[in-house]
C-alpha cells in the first residue's frame, strides 16, 4: 500500500466516524425534541381536558337547579298539591332548600390546577403564552364563581344544618324510613313549615340571579377553551382519542373482540351476554328477589331467586351497541322459593312464574349503549343512558368481564 492509498483509506474512516458521530446525535436531538413535544402536547391535553369537565360539572349544577325551581315555585304557591306530590319529588325540593355549605360541588377540585401550576418547566415549553393565560383565567373563574358562591347571599340557602339537626330531633317515628332517611311524611312536614317562610321566598326570588351567575362564568370559561383547543389545534377526535387512553384507559370495541361470553355481577344479579359472531346473542338474567307472603295469617318475607334466558340480535356501530331481546324466546330457567309447606310452595311458585313471565313479555330488552373496551381486551364497558327524576340524562356505567 502507498502512502496516497493509506492516505484515502484513513481519510474515509475519520469521514465516515464523524457521519456517524453526527448521525448519532441527530438522532439523539431527534428522539429528545419528539419526546419533549409529546410531553408539550400531553400537557396540553391535560388541561383541556380538565377544563372541559369543570364546564360539564358546573352545567349539571345549573342544569339542576333550573329544573328543581319551577317545581318548588309550583309548591310554595299550592302548599296543598305535598299531599299529592311524590316521595322523590319531595326529597327533591327538601334538598334544594338544604344548606350544602359542608360538601364542595366536584367542579372546585383543584387537584390539576395545583399540577399543572408546579410543572411550571412543561408550561414555559408550550410556547404558546396565550394557551397559559386562558387556562390560568379558566381557573381564575373557576374560584372566583365558588368564592361568590360560598360568600353571596343570593346562593344562602333557607334551610340551615341547625335547623334540619332540629327536624330530626323532632321527628315520629312514622317520620322516617327504615334506613334512617325522610319518610314521605317527614318530608312534607319540613316543607309545610319552610315553603312559605321569608326566606324561602326570597331564595326562589334569587333564582334568575343565580341563574345569571352560572351562565356567565359557564359561557366565560367555555369560550376560552374552545380558544384553547384553536390555539393547539387540539380536534375533537383527538380529544376522544386522548380521554380513551389516559382516562378511560381503553380502547374501541369490534365484531371480532365483542364476540364471546360477557359476565357483570353486582350484588344478587348477574347478567350475561353471549355475542355470536352471526350477530344473534343469548341474555341471561340470574337474580334473588324478596317478595312478602301471608301463610297461616302470618306475613313472611320469602327470598325468591330465579333465572332466565332470552334471544336476541346486536349489531354495533363504531361506538354504539344495539341490543334487542326478543321476549317471546324467553325461558325460564329456574325458580325456587323456601317455603316448608310443599302445597304452598307450589302454588306461589305457579304464580311467581306467570307474573315473571307476564312481566318478560311487557318489557322487551331495547338498549343503545357507548360500548368500549379495556386494553386487554377481557373487559366490556357499556354505558347507558337513563332518564332521571329531574328529567336529566344520564349513564350507567357496567363493567363486564369475559368469561
Amino acid at each position: 500500500m502507498n502512502l496516497n492509498d493509506w492516505w484515502k483509506q484513513f481519510l474515509t474512516g475519520v469521514m465516515g466516524t464523524a457521519i456517524g458521530v453526527g448521525l448519532t446525535f441527530a438522532v439523539s436531538n431527534w428522539v429528545d425534541n419528539h419526546k419533549k413535544d409529546q410531553a408539550q402536547r400531553q400537557t396540553a391535553m391535560m388541561a383541556v381536558y380538565d377544563i372541559d369537565e369543570i364546564v360539564r360539572l358546573m352545567k349539571e349544577n345549573s342544569q339542576e337547579e333550573d329544573l328543581i325551581f319551577p317545581i318548588l315555585s309550583r309548591l310554595a304557591a299550592h302548599p296543598e298539591m305535598l299531599d299529592k306530590t311524590s316521595t322523590d319529588t319531595l326529597r327533591m325540593a327538601v334538598l334544594y332548600l338544604i344548606d350544602d355549605s359542608a360538601s364542595e360541588p366536584l367542579w372546585i377540585n383543584d387537584s390539576k390546577e395545583k399540577a399543572f401550576s408546579s410543572g411550571m418547566d412543561a408550561w414555559q415549553n408550550l410556547e404558546n403564552f396565550q394557551f397559559y393565560d386562558n387556562v390560568q383565567e379558566c381557573y381564575r373563574l373557576r374560584s372566583e364563581l365558588y368564592r361568590t358562591i360560598e360568600k353571596d347571599a343570593v346562593f344562602q340557602r333557607p334551610i340551615s344544618y341547625e335547623r334540619i339537626n332540629q327536624y330530626i330531633g323532632m321527628v315520629d317515628s312514622d317520620e322516617l324510613d327504615p334506613d334512617g332517611s325522610f319518610s314521605a311524611k317527614g318530608l312534607r312536614r319540613i316543607l309545610r313549615e319552610t315553603i312559605q317562610t321569608p326566606a324561602t321566598t326570597r331564595y326562589l326570588r334569587m333564582y334568575p340571579l343565580r341563574s345569571s351567575f352560572f351562565s356567565r362564568y359557564i359561557d366565560g370559561i367555555d369560550q376560552l377553551n374552545m380558544e384553547n383547543k384553536f390555539l393547539m389545534g387540539i380536534t375533537d377526535e383527538e380529544m376522544a382519542s386522548y380521554v380513551r387512553k389516559n382516562i378511560q384507559k381503553t380502547k374501541p370495541a369490534s365484531p371480532k373482540l365483542l364476540a364471546g361470553t360477557w359476565e357483570n355481577r353486582m350484588n344478587d344479579v348477574t347478567l350475561t351476554y353471549q355475542f355470536r359472531k352471526d350477530y344473534s346473542m343469548d341474555i341471561t338474567l340470574s337474580r334473588t328477589d324478596r317478595i312478602n307472603l301471608t301463610i297461616d295469617d302470618m306475613d313472611v318475607q320469602v327470598r325468591v331467586p330465579y333465572t332466565y334466558r332470552m334471544s336476541g340480535t346486536w349489531e354495533l356501530d363504531r361506538d354504539s351497541l344495539r341490543i334487542n331481546g326478543a321476549p317471546s324466546t324467553a325461558e325460564i330457567l329456574s325458580l325456587e322459593m323456601d317455603l316448608s309447606n310443599r302445597d304452598s310452595l307450589e302454588f306461589y311458585k305457579r304464580e311467581l312464574r306467570e307474573n315473571l313471565m307476564q312481566n318478560i313479555l311487557t318489557y322487551p330488552i331495547e338498549q343503545t349503549s357507548e360500548v368500549s373496551m379495556d386494553l386487554t381486551g377481557e373487559r366490556l364497558f357499556l354505558s347507558i343512558p337513563y332518564t332521571t327524576t329531574l328529567g336529566q340524562t344520564e349513564s350507567i356505567r357496567q363493567q363486564f368481564i369475559r368469561k
